[in-house]
């Protein structure tokens, strides 16, 4: 991620599970406020792979349930 100015690195990575296909509206354009309602929550992901940009090992690392209530409480920051 050296190309990217900071700023514009993504803070979180979700990767979809291939059981579940993505909606498409008519026009085969996908639907995303199911996804962005969930957000990085990976109690509402449904088994989704969600990552967080860890800055010390300079890549992303898993996020698990304890990272997210870390994360939302204000204890870790999403860029640290």
């Amino acid at each position: 991620m050296t190309t990217l100015i900071r700023y514009a690195h993504p803070r979180f990575i979700r990767l979809l599970r291939g059981t579940t296909p993505i909606e498409t509206t008519q026009t085969f354009k996908p639907k995303k406020a199911a996804l962005q309602a969930a957000g990085c929550d990976p109690r509402l992901t449904g088994g989704d792979d969600l990552f967080v940009r860890d800055a010390a090992a300079r890549s992303f690392v898993p996020l698990s349930a304890t990272e997210h209530a870390a994360l939302v409480s204000g204890a870790r920051r999403a860029l640290d």
